[in-house]
């Protein structure tokens, strides 16, 4: 329910206020298209935040399973794509907890698929 709640707000921010959302990331990054990448990123959070969110009360372990994937590839691309683009241009405060945010959530749902819900198996 977090990744929903941060998610939710992270993305409504992207969409509404791409530019002020990328100036507070970076302030000195000026590219074209920037802020309709920003608009698209913060399409998929609010994406990402509504399939948490309505799947939060769901009892099939396979939804449980294929939702922590699918948030883990996201995560661990994003972390990813963010550490090589921070290095490149700099580290701004924001820039820095947003990526240790994006880390810790690939982790998080790493462990969930990968430990926690392992041993869950759907039956027919």
């Amino acid at each position: 329910m977090l990744f929903a709640v941060v998610s939710a707000m992270s993305g409504a921010l992207g969409v509404i206020a791409p530019g002020s959302f990328l100036h507070a990331i970076w302030p000195t990054r000026e590219a074209a298209g920037a802020e309709l990448f920003v608009r698209g990123w913060g399409a998929c959070l609010l994406a990402l935040s509504a399939m948490a969110w309505t799947n939060r009360n769901a009892q099939d372990p396979f939804v449980y399973r294929s939702i922590a994937l699918a948030l883990f590839v996201y995560f661990s691309v994003a972390a990813a794509v963010w550490f090589a683009d921070a290095r490149a241009i700099g580290w701004t405060v924001l820039s820095a907890v947003t990526f240790a945010c994006l880390a810790g959530f690939a982790s998080m749902f790493g462990y969930f698929r990968l430990f926690t819900l392992s041993t869950i198996r759907r039956t027919i």
